[in-house]
């Protein structure tokens, strides 16, 4: 009868051990960037403008502003080239899925060219998302009008 007691009394020791280690959180949250000996994360794209309903006609803006937000660090911007390319990095121990790529609220490049539109997330906020090898990431194109959308 004592060694049935025993077992018994083994067996509600391991159902409550096994209890207390379910009931811990043990989730981690992983970054998008986990490589060592890199000190900074650059992001690119492209800023265009569409003049009036000419889609298929892209022209590159230049001077315009794209705004960065991770929400582990201050908002940072950048401006375009004469190619609408711009290019900003990012400290990497501050990068995580979080960060968004916005159009910033008004047209710095061609006068005419000041609606921001959301294509590609331009104006909710652009995932950025690893787009080579080389560690470079990648948003956009993005895109102005020189008319505001229609409703």
């Amino acid at each position: 009868m004592a060694s049935y007691s025993h077992i018994f009394l083994a067996t509600i020791v391991v159902i409550a051990f096994l209890g207390i280690v379910s009931a811990v959180d043990i989730s981690v949250h992983v970054p998008l960037v986990t490589r060592e000996n890199t000190d900074v994360i650059r992001v690119r794209g492209t800023i265009f403008c569409v003049k009036g309903n000419e889609w298929n006609k892209w022209i590159p803006l230049k001077g315009q502003i794209a705004d960065v937000y991770c929400p582990l660090f201050e908002t940072t911007s950048t401006t375009t080239d004469e190619n609408g390319f711009f290019i900003v990095e990012l400290p990497a121990n501050r990068f995580d899925n979080d960060c968004r790529v916005y159009l910033d609220t008004f047209g710095h490049g061609e006068e005419d060219c000041i609606y921001r539109t959301n294509v590609n997330e331009g104006i909710s906020g652009a995932p950025i998302v690893k787009s080579d090898e080389n560690g470079i990431y990648q948003v956009g194109p993005f895109v102005y009008r020189t008319t505001p959308a229609e409703v």
